[in-house]
């Protein structure tokens, strides 16, 4: 019972300024400044925005190292899978074929986040924002347009030769 006496409190002392400004017809005063509400706005944008470039920093991971055998005088042979995403490290060097995304959209999304995220509480972030969406030839709608997928053959190449008397081996890796 006394709970609800509270509710009831409560709701009306939240209500008696509307309650008033309509039976007297000024404005009603706002319960929140937008000034607030404006700056909340921006700090959960630049929060966002380190999200996600954290996330893309991932490092590649090694998913398989596949031997395959000896491949006649060339050596051994290793097939290795690795996965990672992209970012502003490394979208110029990973090859177009190891992602389904479009390079050039990938380069101007991460290039537009990190002038957002560097000019997060200046007036020009509207600008900002509306050049980059018309900037953007499709939509990034998931995770999966940064993702890469990449294979490397490797050939191991064991060579003798005759150093001091004894024979060493040497190792050389070549990467396909």
């Amino acid at each position: 019972m006394n709970q609800w006496a509270d509710y009831l409190t409560d709701d009306a002392i939240e209500k008696l300024d509307t309650y008033s400004s309509q039976s007297d017809g000024s404005p009603e005063m706002p319960k929140e400044t937008g000034f607030y509400q404006f700056c909340k706005n921006r700090i959960e944008l630049h929060k966002s925005i380190n999200d996600i470039k954290n996330v893309l920093t991932t490092k590649e991971v090694n998913l398989q190292d596949s031997y395959i055998g000896t491949i006649g005088d060339k050596g051994s042979g290793y097939l290795n899978l690795s996965i990672g995403l992209l970012n502003s490290d490394n979208v110029n060097i990973v090859e177009t074929k190891f992602f389904k995304g479009k390079k050039k959209n990938i380069q101007t999304f991460l290039k537009g986040i990190n002038e957002i995220n560097n000019n997060c509480y200046s007036k020009d972030l509207i600008n900002l924002i509306a050049a980059l969406n018309d900037k953007l030839t499709e939509p990034i709608s998931s995770i999966d347009y940064f993702i890469y997928a990449k294979k490397n053959l490797d050939l191991i190449m064991r060579i003798m030769y005759l150093q001091k008397g004894r024979w060493q081996f040497l190792a050389c890796s070549m990467i396909y």
